[in-house]
């Protein structure tokens, strides 16, 4: 007996803040002016260094801050001796990246979320007159790093208020304030709105490591002291520990390679083997995807190549737009978004799937629909089942955001997927569509 099952799913709304004008600075037009805090003299070089040479090497600016001067960060030396040697050695970095670097004068381990060291965030954020600020999340196992996140957020808006600091500069407009990436899980995970391949630069980064034996080299350099297995010879120690900064960079791409394929393509972004992830911050100012991807540099044309969808390692489908196929009068690819668009009541989208794991998948939307296009009803169908949902506004169409609308439970062997209106509505000109649909993504329950 054949069996339909009928989910109803509500996708809820999203807010999501839209820019109302692009300027020269979103369409790089003139050097973008980035400036990225990190706690301790090595942690903005671990975080942003290969995405801060791929800007340097595009002749846009970049400074790294340390809040602190690392002054304990060593199990056989400290004090003023440590902190000289590891300025010194972010000095060497910046040079391999081609940027420029500072390292404040606070010992490690007491940097406080004070009003004067508010003022000197907001101040050197000014002084940069800066277009995007990178920093960490305010949930971390270090002080140190909570606190550079605390300051940051905190600084967020004020550096724009003429009457704050005001022997500096106000920035033109709020800049683009973003976390990032960590494995902290509480109060909530790291969510990447953005993860950049560095392959291209990798060597820079891993020259800018072994750059900072402090950290990375000596015997009783922090690494060296608190991570298991270390060699004990200076080569293979050193070896060992470089090693471990490229299997971080590594992981990143292996865990958000759905991401890199969205942002990239699937040409690109399947070959991606480092990368650096960054999630954009509520407060500051809010661009839409298309403009974040220019920030940073993220300018790819993908092309619509309708494929077989295979499954990841993990057992995940990425049901791309890429890899999808159009069917109707209006629907188009948009290779500028990565995405199909003009999606009228006559249109769907067909993916042909290679499912090795039987059994349930949640299923995940990752669309884009103006608010007053919103609510129209779609349908998810497979072999017998429906998953049917309400697509929910996001804010603009510019403004992509991915939510869960269900579960759905697929049978070993090639399948077709189809998404598709589940009502019928007019299209007139440029008003009446469904959605732009960038992708669907299938996870295994179990």
């Amino acid at each position: 007996m054949k069996i339909l099952f009928i989910l109803t799913v509500f996708v809820l709304a999203v807010s999501f803040n839209p820019l109302f004008a692009q300027d020269k600075t979103a369409n790089n037009e003139t050097p973008l002016r980035i400036i990225a805090f990190g706690a301790h003299p090595d942690d903005a070089e671990l975080k942003a260094g290969g995405m801060a040479a791929i800007w340097a090497a595009q002749g846009h600016k970049v400074k790294f801050v340390a809040m602190t001067n690392g002054d304990i960060g060593h199990f056989e030396s400290s004090g003023g001796a440590l902190a000289n040697r590891r300025l010194e050695e972010v000095r060497e970095c910046a040079r391999i990246f081609g940027i420029e670097t500072e390292v404040l004068d606070i010992h490690d381990g007491e940097l406080e979320p004070t009003l004067e060291n508010r003022k000197k965030v907001a101040r050197l954020i000014r002084d940069w007159q800066a277009d995007i600020v990178l920093f960490h999340r305010p949930y971390d196992y270090h002080p140190d790093h909570r606190y550079v996140g605390v300051l940051v957020q905190d600084a967020s808006v004020i550096v724009a208020a003429p009457f704050f600091t005001p022997n500096t500069t106000p920035t033109k407009r709020n800049p683009v304030f973003l976390y990032y990436s960590d494995n902290f899980l509480k109060p909530y995970a790291f969510e990447p709105t953005l993860v950049v391949g560095i392959d291209e630069v990798a060597d820079k980064k891993w020259g800018c490591i072994t750059a900072m034996p402090s950290q990375f080299g000596d015997l009783h350099s922090w690494q060296a002291s608190t991570l298991p297995d270390v060699p004990k010879d200076d080569l293979g120690r050193k070896g060992y520990l470089l090693n471990i900064v490229k299997q971080r960079n590594e992981s990143i791409a292996v865990k958000y390679r759905n991401r890199l394929i969205e942002l990239y393509g699937n040409e690109k972004g399947s070959r991606i083997q480092y990368a650096e992830a960054f999630e954009i911050c509520q407060y500051g100012r809010q661009p839409t995807m298309g403009e974040l991807k220019k920030l940073f540099l993220l300018n790819v044309q993908t092309k619509n190549k309708p494929e077989k969808v295979i499954p990841w390692q993990d057992g995940s489908l990425l049901l791309s737009a890429e890899l999808g196929k159009g069917i109707g009068p209006k629907i188009a690819y948009m290779p500028e978004e990565s995405a199909f668009g003009w999606f009228t009541a006559a249109d769907k989208v067909e993916w042909e799937v290679q499912v090795t794991d039987p059994g349930t998948y949640a299923i995940y939307l990752d669309w884009s629909v103006s608010d007053d296009e919103a609510g129209k009803p779609f349908i998810l169908e497979t072999k017998g089942q429906q998953l049917r949902g309400i697509v929910g506004p996001t804010g603009s169409w510019q403004s992509y955001k991915t939510i869960k609308i269900g579960n759905i439970i697929l049978k070993a062997g090639t399948q077709k997927l189809v998404f598709k209106p589940a009502s019928k509505f007019k299209t007139i000109g440029d008003k009446g569509a469904l959605l732009d649909l960038r992708g669907i993504k299938l996870v295994p329950v179990n």
